[in-house]
């Protein structure tokens, strides 16, 4: 009884009015030079009918590929992400520039391979963002773009878009989905390693986050040493994993990326009720034991005191914190700095009185033994 009262609390909470999905419409008539970003999109989920959705909450067996130009709106504040009408404002509103959704796998890498080979040898990053719950397939594309402009990110960005229902009723859909799409992931993962990029990070949002933990757990037990090789960073923002089940994952997967941080926050209320819902067992992004995380190597991000207060849900803090924003962009966020023993003095060096509170640094990499 209290679980389904719990679950009826969450879809009140979170749910709010109803809603259609968010859409892709192409932005026309721009008087003014558009500022875009390109992301290169790889999904599990089954087309759309609607050619302003694309791609749909339904799951598919057949990987779908598509690249997409998204522009971002000059008027807005960075963090923000306002999503467009039928008829966007380009001027303040997210809006796509142009879609091919008609990609083989071959033609994906042969894209992705031409954004890549704008970067400099050794420089060529292939950023790939996992979404999390609740987010239909344009929020999914929107958010990476803002994230990759307001974090001023130089890589090629290949969007991994689960089929979440984009719902918050249909959690437990979501739940089945993100496991439904484990090996797409790794799939998407081969494919990376086969293309022009030197490197492959990895960030995995909310429930997105536990969909990258069991796709490296799955190359790991297949004996991939060189794909997981290949993946230099993985950063779990808000991580709707239980910790029990975290830690287990982190023992299986050998060997671990190079450099791993995990953004927590004690007063995200999503990942607080996620809790509840499962009788009192903490989510990973609640950040309860920040202490075993950085014994064991794990970078932590605390966004406690970053949220936008008590009417916010404090859930995609890791996209809109100007602290945040403003930290990546002096590059004190950056991989080298969260984890390299050869540059930690220069990164403890510059770390303010408000960065020491916000970032951990492993046990190791700070002198703790």
């Amino acid at each position: 009884m209290k679980r389904k009262f719990a679950f009826m609390v969450m879809a009140l909470f979170l749910g709010g009015c109803a809603s259609g999905p968010e859409l892709l419409p192409l932005v026309t008539g721009a008087t003014a030079p558009l500022v875009t970003e390109d992301i290169f999109v790889a999904t599990a989920r089954a087309p759309s009918d609607d050619p302003l959705v694309v791609y749909s909450g339904g799951r598919s067996d057949v990987l779908g590929f598509a690249e997409i130009t998204v522009s971002v709106p000059p008027e807005r504040e960075a963090g923000t992400l306002p999503m467009p009408s039928r008829k966007p404002d380009f001027s303040r509103q997210f809006a796509a520039v142009a879609v091919d959704r008609d990609l083989t796998a071959p033609g994906f890498v042969s894209r992705l391979d031409e954004r890549l080979l704008e970067f400099s040898p050794g420089e060529r990053t292939a950023f790939v963002f996992v979404h999390g719950f609740n987010t239909d397939f344009a929020e999914g594309v929107y958010r990476q773009a803002q994230f990759l402009h307001d974090y001023k990110i130089d890589a090629a960005a290949v969007n991994f878009s689960w089929p979440s229902a984009g719902k918050t009723p249909l959690y437990l859909y979501d739940r089945d989905s993100a496991q439904f799409a484990r090996g797409s992931l790794v799939k998407t993962l081969r494919l990376l390693a086969g293309s022009k990029a030197d490197r492959i990070i990895i960030l995995g949002h909310s429930m997105g986050a536990l969909l990258t933990m069991e796709a490296l757990h799955e190359i790991s037990i297949s004996g991939d040493k060189a794909l997981l090789r290949r993946i230099d960073a993985v950063l779990l923002a808000a991580p709707d994993i239980d910790v029990d089940v975290f830690w287990q994952q982190v023992s299986q997967i050998d060997p671990m990326p190079s450099s791993f941080a995990v953004m927590v926050s004690s007063k995200d209320r999503a990942l607080n009720l996620s809790n509840r819902v499962r009788g009192g067992h903490p989510r990973v992004g609640e950040g309860v034991d920040i202490d075993a995380l950085r014994k064991n190597g794990i970078a932590v991000i605390d966004l406690s005191e970053q949220g936008a207060g008590r009417r916010s849900l404090n859930h995609s803090t890791f996209a809109s914190s100007p602290v945040l924003i403003d930290l990546a962009q002096s590059g004190l966020l950056g991989r080298d700095s969260l984890n390299s023993e050869t540059s930690i003095d220069t990164a403890l060096g510059n770390l303010s009185d408000l960065l020491a509170g916000v970032v951990y640094l492993p046990a190791k990499a700070a002198g703790v033994r």
